[in-house]
């Protein structure tokens, strides 16, 4: 953390300095910069996975008022391991967002999809961006519990929008895309690399633990085999359906407006954090929608997938139609299939990333603060976690899902 100039996080830049946020802020909002006085600042990491973003409040006078600005710094990682995913969330919020944001507008529609880019340069060697913060525009995250129903849904037919305006997009200027699209792999490849081994292998060892699941052991034996090959069919542009998924559709990475000061209403909603972003199958993002959005008894209950489906293919079909895209329309058959090709990322979800996205989970925490467990192998004994699988796995059974030799 940066207070008043002096910096106490390790993770901060040495080189931002009040002289660079003084600068920084005279280039936004300030008209008469002679007067410009900084009074104070704050610069925070925002604890994301890649120790990119930080938040800054910062206390100006000018003249005789006093204003505090609420900003989100993205900046350039010096680790070149985690540069691709720097690079991805810079054109997507430099470059992509407004593109998309101009498509809808042309057809009427003035939604927003994420944060404006304030401000852009490059600073010592390393890009650095500064985004409005939408929590000073009354958006505010779901906190530590699953979503309601209005709110998964208003995020599905977003995120639809999202996904249609990219399937335009590359239909007319593939170029544009080229970044997600060739370079999917590579943008994600080494974080594959270490979740991949890691993770299934602490599964493996958490159904040694399970007496009534253990039995499952040998499907996920051979999932172990095949996975690698089965990621880079998903991440391929060759699929019935592709777009550019978000990446890490959880729903963390979604604020919501509300209508009410209940927040029973949601209005809107905004996405944050595209580091994963990728050119593959709509499952990607679907997928986290299913396992974050909703709650087991929700997500246990094919019936209201198939709805979910369902309401995802009618908006995408319903914003492609109103933006004017002209390529080969998707079927809803054409997305069922989708889900039975890919079925693996589901059964990889439930095997890796939940045991650590259900840390956020209110009956998971069980009144605690949420912190990351260090030891991952811990988070296999969350008692809400063995719930879920031991309710996910003999469906994904029943359904042929882990069947892994195809």
């Amino acid at each position: 953390m940066i207070t008043n100039g002096n910096i106490i996080d390790q993770d901060v830049p040495r080189w931002l300095d009040k002289d660079h946020l003084i600068r920084i802020l005279k280039s936004l909002t300030i008209e008469d910069s002679d007067n410009f006085q900084i009074l104070k600042f704050s610069l925070l990491n925002g604890n994301n996975d890649f120790k990119s973003t930080f938040f800054c409040e910062a206390w100006y006078c000018l003249g005789n008022e006093t204003t505090v600005a609420e900003m989100i710094f993205k900046i350039e990682p010096e680790d070149d391991k985690e540069k691709p995913q720097f690079e991805s969330e810079y054109k997507i919020y430099n470059e992509v967002i407004p593109r998309f944001e101009e498509i809808l507008k042309n057809s009427g529609d003035y939604s927003e999809f994420g944060s404006k880019v304030l401000y852009s340069s490059e600073e010592k060697g390393r890009r650095i961006f500064v985004l409005e913060n939408h929590i000073n525009k009354d958006f505010f995250g779901a906190g530590l519990r699953y979503c309601s129903n209005e709110e998964a849904f208003i995020s599905i037919e977003k995120i639809a929008k999202w996904h249609a305006c990219s399937m335009k997009v590359y239909n007319e200027d593939p170029n544009f895309l080229e970044t997600y699209v060739k370079g999917t792999l590579k943008n994600t490849d080494y974080k594959w690399r270490e979740i991949v081994p890691n993770g299934l292998q602490m599964f493996l060892d958490f159904l040694d633990t399970q007496e009534d699941l253990v039995s499952f052991k040998p499907y996920f034996i051979k999932f172990k085999e095949v996975l690698n090959d089965k990621i880079k069919k998903l991440f391929s542009d060759n699929g019935r359906i592709t777009v550019l998924n978000h990446g890490y559709f959880h729903a963390h990475n979604v604020l919501f407006k509300y209508a009410d000061q209940m927040k029973t209403e949601p209005e809107d909603v905004v996405f944050v954090d595209f580091q994963l972003s990728l050119w593959a199958s709509p499952v990607v993002d679907l997928a986290f929608i299913f396992n974050t959005f909703f709650n087991i008894e929700y997500r246990t209950n094919f019936e209201n997938r198939n709805s979910v489906i369902k309401f995802y293919f009618d908006s995408l079909e319903s914003s492609l139609k109103t933006i004017g895209y002209k390529g080969k329309m998707p079927t809803l058959k054409d997305l069922h299939k989708e889900f039975v090709d890919h079925s693996f990322f589901e059964v990889f979800f439930t095997a890796v990333s939940m045991p650590i996205s259900m840390l956020f989970e209110e009956e998971a925490r069980q009144g605690q603060e949420f912190m990351y467990v260090k030891n991952f192998t811990e988070n296999y004994q969350n008692p809400l976690y063995i719930k879920t699988v031991k309710k996910m796995l003999p469906l994904y059974f029943n359904r042929g899902w882990l069947d892994f030799d195809d």
